[in-house]
């Protein structure tokens, strides 16, 4: 199964109060072009894995040695700089996912984001014989929607997790997907390799910007603008020597998901480690956009 996220912004925007507050011109403006532009920031905040919202233990996973790494075997072609990925967004009413109802005339314009190329460093974990990936990155989701006059709104938006996988036998990382109400999380467990039984650890941290909305005003009602940026920080502890880290990304359109379609996944699931690829998760190579994390650090 595809795993999304999806957040509810907190705060409502009254778009009829608002709108009807304000002197309007007799003819519209021009709503403004959304710009695809990286933000950046000077430097990451640095982060530790405590507290965290979900903490989950896996059972140990026994790794048979390959002839042909995975990654070599399926021919996967690497990304080397920013990846475009594919959002959906909803006017609702509705404080809660219970609640949630579509704006009658109510329309959006964008379904495109995009996944800044990560940073990565790598350093001794305090255990002796680990050492730690540290994995930055961010995603920019630019959203623009029209609210019919009247109508108090909120607006609710989904988009596509990023998950890392093994290079040399293609299984998954365990994975949580964050909700609205859960920001990071923490799996860890054994992996037994050629008799030898290791501990490995990951830990995900999610921090979100919002940028300014932007409205302008028509006769029938409101155009907002506005953005999020979520900014990442990963810490993957693994033996020293580990080579094998693979970010991948669903790339495909799916944007056209109904609201009750994405208000029937669940939050904060746990998917343990497993092939990527089974039939029954929907998962295929030409839908994702893969990035070799020792490439980069």
């Amino acid at each position: 199964m595809r795993k999304i996220t999806s957040l509810l912004l907190t705060t409502t925007i009254a778009f009829g109060y608002f709108a009807s507050a304000c002197v309007r011109e007799d003819t519209p403006e021009e709503t403004t072009t959304t710009k695809f532009t990286i933000p950046t920031r000077s430097s990451m905040p640095s982060f530790e894995a405590d507290p965290v919202d979900v903490t989950i233990e896996f059972d140990t996973v026994y790794v048979d040695e390959v002839d042909t790494p995975w990654v070599l075997e399926n021919n996967i072609p690497f990304a080397h700089g920013n990846v475009t990925t594919y959002f959906n967004q909803f006017v609702t009413t509705g404080s809660s996912r219970s609640e949630l109802q579509e704006v009658p005339g109510s329309e959006v314009y964008n379904n495109q984001g995009i996944l800044a190329r990560p940073t990565v460093t790598h350093y001794p974990a305090e255990q002796d014989g680990y050492t730690v990936y540290e994995i930055n990155y961010s995603e920019y989701y630019p959203m623009s929607m029209y609210v019919p006059e009247g109508h108090s709104a909120r607006f609710h938006y989904w988009y596509h997790d990023v998950q890392f996988l093994d290079y040399y036998t293609g299984i998954k990382y365990p994975y949580v997907a964050l909700s609205g109400g859960s920001d990071s999380y923490l799996v860890t467990g054994d992996v037994v390799y050629n008799g030898e039984t290791y501990t490995v650890s990951f830990y995900c941290y999610r921090e979100s910007e919002f940028g300014d909305d932007v409205y302008t005003y028509d006769e029938n009602g409101t155009y907002r603008e506005c953005s999020c940026i979520m900014y990442y920080t990963n810490y993957i502890i693994v033996p020293n020597g580990y080579d094998g880290i693979v970010m991948y990304i669903y790339t495909a359109d799916d944007s056209d998901l109904t609201l009750e379609e994405e208000l029937a996944y669940g939050t904060n699931e746990y998917t343990p480690p497993e092939p990527f690829g089974l039939p029954e998760n929907e998962e295929y190579i030409q839908d994702h956009a893969f990035i070799s994390i020792a490439e980069l650090g």
